[in-house]
Parts: C-alpha cells; sequence; structure tokens
C-alpha cells in the first residue's frame, strides 16, 4: 500500500512528459515480474519486495487510466468513467 501510495507522484509526473503507452507497458512488465516473484517464492523478504513491485506497478496503471478518462471523455463525465473504472 505505502509504495502503491508514493509511487502515484512520480507517475504522474512521468505521465506528463512522456507518452503514457510505454510507461504502461514498462509498469505492466514490473508488475508481472513483482507476481511471478510472489507465487515463485518460500521466503518473507522475496515476498515483501514482490508486493513492493506490484504495489509500484499498479500506481502507474491506476495514473494512466485517469489521464485516459481525463484527456478521452468530457469533463462532465470524468466522475462517472472513474467511477466505473474502479
Amino acid at each position: 500500500f505505502y509504495t502503491y501510495a508514493l509511487m502515484q507522484i512520480p507517475a504522474g509526473i512521468l505521465f506528463d512528459r512522456f507518452q503514457p503507452r510505454y510507461i504502461l507497458a514498462s509498469s505492466a512488465c514490473v508488475l508481472t515480474i513483482g507476481i511471478f516473484l510472489l507465487i515463485s517464492t518460500n521466503q518473507y523478504y522475496l515476498a515483501f519486495i514482490a508486493r513492493l513491485l506490484m504495489g509500484a506497478g499498479s500506481a502507474f496503471g491506476f495514473i494512466c487510466m485517469l489521464q485516459v478518462c481525463a484527456s478521452s471523455f468530457p469533463a462532465n463525465r470524468f466522475a462517472l468513467m472513474v467511477g466505473l473504472s474502479e
């Protein structure tokens, strides 16, 4: 949870500067690595690192969804689109 919350600020900055397609693909790879590390480990510290990676990858996905909703739909439908995607 802490990594998820902390990574949303750098995610927003990166999405403002670069194309969302590449950032989202990279964060999906980080999330995938975290998932596979979590399911393959029996050690606590590796599971902790895996959860950190999963939080970092999923934070970028949420910010990207917000940006796509803001740029693709009218402003009066933003709350509806975010609520539906949650």
